[in-house]
């Protein structure tokens, strides 16, 4: 398991909800 440094593991976690959120801020503003 490569090592992460911290701003890695939290851009992860602040990155995870604009998955969800981007599809549908994309398609509201399409």
């Amino acid at each position: 398991m490569p090592r992460r440094s911290a701003a890695d593991r939290t851009k992860g976690i602040d990155l995870a909800p604009w998955r969800t959120v981007l599809p549908v801020a994309s398609g509201v503003s399409g």
